[in-house]
């Protein structure tokens, strides 16, 4: 069953859509006329094998990519996305597979830099104003990392909670929820370090909308409402998980 979210009534605009989205390189087609919905405080999933698209896809999102034809649209709104920072301040961010974190530098500073605001005068940190503004970050997915540890000292599914943290600034750009994108998010973590990030990923619904980067089903179906599936450059299908068969765990 494949579902046509934009009919869904008295919904608004959707976070996110994406139509007709193609990118050529020199003998390839990374993406060949993608569509994706991305409902308002949900979590969509993202599924395909390598080579299906998936990161030329984020990177489209996120304005690392310029497509060659399609349209991008935000809160039904369509945008050019021409930068990270582009991005950002049109509410959407990206946590990327490799960890972008400065480890000599404490968890606080990696979640505000770039964007210090009252934290820094006259190019003097603030330490407290900038815990303060790390804190409130860390509140919104119920984290308890100490905002003056060191990033080095953490644990990796800890360092993977202040990228999330650091994400979320982008609220302070836009006046409505952002959308934010997991790619592959657990692929180095333990159980038991899966099942706390889920745990943030669900409380991020509650005020944000969510991609969900991973190749395992098993991922997918745990935390997704909706999985989106792109095969060759292509959309293929799109259910919600609830309707999908759970294979039995492998954790």
């Amino acid at each position: 069953m494949t579902l046509d979210p934009r009919s869904a009534p008295d919904a608004g605009p959707n976070a996110l859509e994406v139509r007709g989205l193609v990118k050529h390189y020199p003998g390839v087609k990374a993406l060949d006329g993608v569509d994706l919905v991305v409902r308002r405080n949900e979590v969509l999933g993202l599924a395909g094998e390598n080579g299906a698209g998936k990161s030329t896809l984020l990177k489209a999102l996120v304005g690392l990519v310029k497509p060659d034809a399609g349209e991008i649209w935000v809160r039904g709104e369509k945008v050019e996305l021409k930068s990270v920072v582009d991005a950002a301040n049109h509410g959407i961010g990206m946590v990327f597979q490799e960890q972008s974190l400065v480890p000599n530098l404490t968890a606080a500073e990696n979640i505000v830099l770039g964007s210090e605001g009252a934290g820094v005068r006259r190019g003097v940190y603030r330490w407290d104003t900038m815990r303060k503004m790390a804190q409130e970050q860390l509140d919104k997915i119920g984290s308890s990392i100490d905002p003056l540890a060191r990033t080095d000292t953490l644990s990796f599914a800890d360092r993977q909670m202040v990228e999330i943290a650091k994400v979320l600034r982008i609220e302070e750009r836009t006046d409505h929820p952002p959308v934010i994108i997991l790619d592959e998010p657990t692929s180095v973590l333990e159980s038991k370090e899966i099942e706390t990030l889920f745990t943030q990923v669900r409380r991020l619904r509650e005020f944000a909308s969510v991609v969900f980067v991973s190749h395992r089903l098993d991922e997918v179906l745990d935390v997704c409402d909706r999985v989106s599936v792109l095969r060759s450059g292509r959309s293929v299908g799109e259910v919600p998980t609830e309707e999908r068969p759970r294979p039995s765990s492998t954790r």
